[in-house]
């Protein structure tokens, strides 16, 4: 038994550059691969607590605290900073990016990443159980001075902007490929709601509707890709998509919407006006037809 701890700590060594005061404590298996490279800063903790492989990734962590249930890492670039990480039991990344600094970040059991980015800069973030992000084109994740809560047995295949707003996602709800979620405001999806391919979700105007605001956002380096550091002048309102509600292809719900539970977006349609319940909304200016 001991040989076996000293050749565990020659492995660690060897492969994972620790800078002191660093606490690692592992039960169970642990597989290294010869391309990981994991870095633990001061005061820094890595508990892992069943089995772990930790394969062709990098994985640095500054002044945190993580703590892995059963977690696999395939061809995976992970940062934190600042950061308290709980990953629950069975987790899987696969050649994603995830990049967390300054955050608090929850992760329930049965994580599943494929092809994935995140960046969640101080933030708080908080995922259930079973939940998968997989799309192809790669999902993407952008999480800044925001709050993510994703519920239990969700399945985000989108594109995901959240900047000094907050996402809320119920349970047993998907987001199919290709949609765009913009959120600097509030925006709530709840349980049992379908939202189907390239469809667009805005709390918010994406610009100011003053041109000389416009002018200056532009002058920013805003078409270059750098962020909209002045979000006070775009007008936003909440969105609400209440339980069971399904959403047709290539639709787009604006800023200010309320649908009612039970109730179907039809493919294409431009939702500008609440929904009532149990309703389905077509056409420009919307129409509806109770369904029940």
């Amino acid at each position: 038994m001991r040989q076996i701890l000293h050749f565990l700590m020659l492995l660690l060594w060897k492969y994972f550059p620790i800078i002191r005061p660093s606490n690692i404590k592992i039960s169970g298996l642990l597989t290294i691969n010869l391309k990981t490279r994991i870095v633990l800063s001061i005061n820094s903790e890595l508990n892992v607590d069943g089995n772990a492989d930790l394969s062709n990734s990098n994985i640095n962590i500054e002044n945190s605290k993580l703590h892995c249930g059963t977690i696999v890492c395939n061809d995976v670039n992970i940062y934190f900073k600042d950061a308290s990480i709980t990953i629950g039991q069975k987790s899987h990344l696969k050649q994603s990016d995830i990049k967390i600094f300054n955050s608090n970040v929850k992760i329930g059991e049965h994580f599943r990443a494929h092809n994935s980015i995140w960046n969640i800069s101080s933030s708080e973030t908080k995922i259930g159980n079973y939940f998968l992000s997989s799309g192809d084109p790669k999902s993407y994740f952008s999480i800044e001075n925001s709050s993510f809560n994703c519920d239990n047995n969700v399945r985000i295949q989108a594109n995901i902007n959240i900047n000094n707003g907050s996402l809320d996602i119920g349970s047993n709800s998907f987001v199919n490929s290709g949609c765009k979620v913009s959120c600097i405001n509030h925006i709530k999806i709840g349980n049992y709601v379908m939202i189907s391919y390239d469809c667009f979700i805005f709390d918010n105007n994406s610009h100011s509707l003053d041109f000389r605001l416009r002018r200056e956002e532009i002058d920013a380096g805003f078409p270059n890709g750098t962020l909209q550091k002045n979000i006070e002048s775009i007008e936003s309102k909440p969105v609400v998509i209440n339980n069971d509600v399904w959403i047709g292809a290539k639709a787009m719900v604006m800023k200010g919407v309320n649908i009612g539970s039970g109730s179907i977006v039809a493919a294409a349609t431009i939702v500008t006006k609440n929904v009532p319940e149990t309703s389905m909304v077509y056409g420009f200016p919307n129409k509806y037809n109770k369904l029940h």
